[in-house]
């Protein structure tokens, strides 16, 4: 084991879900992992949009922290509270 951890990258929809199985798998492993999921537009979001789904609660089993990050500026705080989680 590193001090690194991996990253993923999953696209909507089946991107997403195809993802499940091997972060619940890293999870398991105490392989650190951080995975980056896009969504529908703010504008857009609750309007039935393409491949729209609510990604958070389908990882909240396995995953030590989540954020959602709706502003460019935020990310580095969601960063530093997702490496800090316990």
């Amino acid at each position: 084991m590193s001090d690194r951890h991996g990253v993923v990258i999953g696209q909507n929809g089946p991107g997403i879900t195809n993802c499940v199985a091997a972060i619940a798998a890293a999870y398991w492993a105490l392989s650190p992992v951080v995975i980056v999921t896009p969504e529908a537009g703010t504008m857009g979001i609750g309007l039935g949009g393409f491949q729209e789904a609510n990604r958070l609660p389908v990882f909240q089993e396995f995953t030590k922290y989540q954020g959602h990050v709706n502003n460019p500026a935020a990310s580095p705080s969601t960063r530093h509270a997702a490496s800090t989680a316990p």
